[in-house]
This record gives C-alpha cells, sequence and structure tokens, in this order.
C-alpha cells in the first residue's frame, strides 16, 4: 500500500500559485482593500522580473493571455498578474490562454 504525499508535486505549485495571484488581483478591486491593512495588500502583483517578462513573446504573446487587459494605444495594456503596463507583443511565464 503507498502513501500518498502530503506536499504538492512541482509542476502543482506554480499552477496554484497562479491561481491564487489571479483570485487576489481579481478580488482586490471589488472588496478593496480592509482598513487597516497596507495599501500593497489590496495590489497582490508581481513584478515584470518575478513573472519572467519579456517584451516580445511570439506566438504566446500577451495580447492572446487570458489576462491580458487591452490599453488606450496600440501597443500596451496592463496584466491581472504582473505590475505596470506590459507590450501587447510580450510573454511572461504566467502566460495562458
Amino acid at each position: 500500500m503507498s502513501k500518498k504525499s502530503s506536499v504538492a508535486s512541482d509542476e502543482t505549485l506554480p499552477r496554484r500559485r497562479v491561481l491564487l495571484l489571479a483570485a487576489a488581483a481579481v478580488a482586490a478591486p471589488v472588496f478593496g482593500p480592509k482598513p487597516g491593512l497596507s495599501q500593497a495588500a489590496g495590489d497582490a502583483k508581481v513584478t515584470k522580473e518575478f513573472a519572467g517578462y519579456i517584451a516580445s513573446g511570439g506566438m504566446d504573446r500577451c495580447e492572446r493571455c487570458t489576462r491580458y487587459v487591452p490599453g488606450n494605444g496600440q501597443d500596451n495594456g496592463t496584466c491581472l498578474l504582473v505590475e505596470g503596463t506590459v507590450s501587447r507583443e510580450g510573454w511572461c511565464k504566467f502566460f495562458d490562454d
């Protein structure tokens, strides 16, 4: 009889982390930070460096990602998970089509 490990596999952890970040990013504007908490707690976005963001991503680019929010300009928008503006041609490790 084999025991199941209580530790998640390496493949599960990044997916789980992405889901938690996405949930926090979506919930923050709806519920906002609670009184007494820092504003940073309501932002819940990661840096471009942490996301492995690059300005040119090939086929898997930001404009094809479910987390990309187009901006008013031709090239830049925002992301639900990555802070700051991102290029529609960009890519990061959280890409999800």
